[in-house]
């Protein structure tokens, strides 16, 4: 199976990315594709600058919401992989799932 995962950034960041991403998965045979998301609005959440002057909550949300435009920008995937990839680098993890279930219920 040749799998091919690539990251998407907002549509208002970084449009050519979208571009990149359509044209190797179009191009190309893969058996299954996975989308993912690593950067917010040009910030990386891996790096604390993400977190600087927000509360947990709201650096939770500009994520999800960030992922809400990415699927709304583009959907040539098979799976969205790893969407507590936000979660892995804070530095407040006791109130994660306070945070997140609520967010996590869209319909």
């Amino acid at each position: 199976m040749t799998v091919f995962p690539f990251v998407l950034e907002s549509k208002s960041v970084c449009s050519p990315i979208t571009e990149i991403n359509r044209k190797a998965v179009t191009g190309h045979p893969f058996d299954f594709v996975i989308g993912s998301s690593h950067v917010v609005h040009g910030i990386d959440p891996y790096y604390p600058k993400y977190y600087e002057g927000r509360s947990e909550k709201t650096a939770y949300r500009e994520y999800f919401e960030s992922i809400l435009e990415n699927l709304n920008t583009y959907s040539d995937f098979d799976v969205y992989g790893h969407l507590d990839y936000v979660v892995r680098f804070t530095v407040r993890t006791a109130t994660v799932s306070i945070h997140m279930r609520p967010m996590l219920r869209y319909h």
